[in-house]
């Protein structure tokens, strides 16, 4: 943790210096598939959107790298299968855990020249979650209910890398748009329960044991965003 605190300071240090010159800014939005590993174990995919504002540094020299830092409201989760008379249906049920993230990052340009420019980015992540879905469970499924996460255990806090790619093309001089995607794997846990015993059994037949329950978020966006570029120019 205290590496990925050192990695968004500097990079944040690094982006204020060079927004006091040119930059870039905008919007970014479009569809997330969000994935969960509950102890080792893969859940199904969860469908979901996000959105986020972005500023970037901007250097006239086009091969250069840039700085980029992010704020944005995302969907993490995973979906689970739910009975649907003969059928199984997975079609956006499932957890969901709604977090403000703050990413920090590097930019880099491939050495491509053509309408599209393409590029490579990598950064660290730092989320909150704002809220979940979980006590909908509770409320709808109340027999299967205390198999599934509750609120208690959310971690509020956690922390992650994103790496991506993508391109972008001018509109005009001032003006341009970008299509990238983005996979977002989390080095913390999301939500972490220890074992629960002396837990009633819905189903009858006595107590039970609840084992102990890590879950960790991966992410995979497709963003579609608009550049707007800020410049300043210097006179003698």
């Amino acid at each position: 943790m205290r590496y990925i605190i050192i990695t968004l300071l500097s990079i944040v240090s690094l982006t204020s210096t060079s927004a006091q010159g040119s930059f870039l800014f905008g919007p970014k939005a479009g569809p997330t598939l969000a994935f969960q590993e509950w102890n080792s174990f893969d859940r199904q995919v969860l469908r979901d959107w996000h959105i986020a504002a972005f500023i970037e540094s901007y250097n006239e020299d086009e091969d250069s790298g840039s700085f980029i830092a992010q704020l944005g409201y995302h969907t993490r989760g995973s979906a689970i299968r739910v009975t649907n008379g003969f059928t199984f249906n997975t079609n956006n049920v499932g957890f969901k855990f709604n977090n403000a993230s703050l990413l920090l990052g590097v930019k880099r340009p491939l050495p491509i020249k053509g309408k599209w420019t393409p590029y490579y980015m990598i950064g660290a992540r730092l989320e909150y979650t704002l809220k979940t879905n979980l006590n909908d469970f509770t409320e709808e499924f109340n027999a299967g209910s205390i198999f599934y996460p509750i609120e208690a255990y959310v971690n509020k806090i956690n922390y992650g890398l994103s790496m991506g790619a993508g391109a972008r093309f001018s509109i005009s001089e001032f003006v341009g748009g970008f299509v990238d995607i983005t996979i977002s794997p989390d080095l913390s846990y999301q939500y972490q329960q220890p074992a629960l015993g002396n837990v009633i059994n819905p189903n009858g037949g006595g107590n039970i044991t609840i084992g102990e329950r890590q879950i960790r978020n991966m992410t995979l966006e497709i963003s579609f965003g608009v550049n707007l570029l800020r410049k300043v120019i210097y006179e003698d």
